[in-house]
C-alpha cells in the first residue's frame, strides 16, 4: 500500500547499482606497509560486515596478511569500523573517518585519491589515531541492469538519488553514468530524513549493514536479495534477486493491486 505511493527512491551504490564484487586495485601507502600493519587491517576487514571488505581481505592473503588479536571492535555506521590493538586504535572506511581522528591527507596521497575518484574507484582509508597509514583503490563494476532501471523509474516520474560512503568524485561518477540527478556521499539515514521532510515519501533501497538505519528511517525500505541479514530484516520489500529492473516492476504491481 506504501509503495504505489513513493516519489522518491534512494538507491545506495554498492551491491545495489554495483555487482557488490569488488577487487583492490591500488594502494598507496603513507607508511611503510610493514606486515603488523597489514595484519591488523586484515583483522578489522574480517570483522566488517560491508561489500568492500571482502576485497581488502581477498588483497591481504595475497599478500600473507593474518589475523591478530583485538581488545575491541565498533562498528561506525555508515563510515567504517575501528578496532584496538595493544591500546592503540586503528580505523578503516571512508574519507568521513578523517574528519573523526583529525587525520590529514599528504599532498601526493590527495592527488592519488583524486585520480582514483574521477576514475569512479571507491576509495578506502587506513590510520591509526591521528595518522593515515594508507588508501587503497577498490573497483566494482555497475550492473547492466542498473542504467535501464534507472530510466524505467524516471518514466513513472519517480525522483531517482544515488547515496554512498564513497567520496563526492566518485558520487558524481556514478551518477553521471547512470543517468541519476541526485547524488549524496557520506551520510545516509540524515538525507532520508531532508528529503521526508520536504514532503516526499521516499523509498530507499540497500544490501548492507551500513544500510539499515537509513532503510528503517525511509517510508518504505528495500533490500536486494543477494545483500546482509539484516538488510533482509529490517526491509519491508526483499528483491529476490540481485536485478534492480524488479524494482520498477514492484512500484508497478503495487500501484496496480491497490487500484483494484
Amino acid at each position: 500500500e506504501n509503495l504505489c505511493k513513493v516519489d522518491t527512491v534512494v538507491l545506495d551504490k554498492t551491491g545495489t547499482l554495483t555487482e557488490g564484487v569488488p577487487v583492490v586495485t591500488d594502494s598507496y601507502w603513507v607508511s611503510d606497509d610493514n606486515a603488523d600493519y597489514l595484519d591488523i587491517l586484515y583483522t578489522a576487514e574480517q570483522k566488517s560486515e560491508h561489500p568492500l571488505a571482502s576485497a581488502i581481505i581477498r588483497w591481504l592473503e595475497d599478500s600473507g596478511a593474518k589475523a591478530c588479536g583485538t581488545e575491541n571492535f565498533e562498528s561506525l555506521t555508515g563510515r567504517g569500523v575501528r578496532i584496538q590493538v595493544e591500546g592503540i586504535t586503528y580505523w578503516v572506511g571512508s574519507q568521513g573517518l578523517l574528519e573523526i581522528f583529525q587525520a590529514v591527507i599528504p599532498e601526493k596521497a590527495r592527488k592519488q585519491v583524486e585520480q582514483w575518484q574521477q576514475e569512479g574507484q571507491s576509495v578506502v582509508f587506513y590510520g591509526q589515531d591521528a595518522c593515515l597509514l594508507a588508501v587503497l583503490a577498490i573497483s566494482d563494476r555497475i550492473k547492466p541492469t542498473s542504467a535501464e532501471a534507472v530510466k524505467e523509474l524516471k518514466k513513472q516520474r519517480i525522483e531517482v538519488h544515488l547515496l554512498t560512503g564513497d567520496g563526492i568524485r566518485t558520487a558524481e561518477r556514478v551518477a553521471a553514468t547512470l543517468g541519476i540527478d541526485h547524488y549524496k556521499a557520506e551520510v545516509k539515514e540524515e538525507y532520508i530524513v531532508s528529503l521526508q521532510r520536504q514532503g516526499k515519501k521516499v523509498a530507499m533501497v540497500g544490501d548492507g549493514i551500513n544500510d539499515s538505519q537509513a532503510l528503517a528511517r525511509a517510508d518504505v525500505s528495500i533490500a536486494m536479495g543477494k545483500g546482509t541479514d539484516i538488510a533482509m530484516d529490517v526491509a519491508m520489500v526483499t528483491l529476490i534477486t540481485s536485478d534492480l529492473l524488479l524494482l520498477p516492476d514492484a512500484i508497478r504491481l503495487s500501484k496496480q493491486t491497490v487500484r483494484l
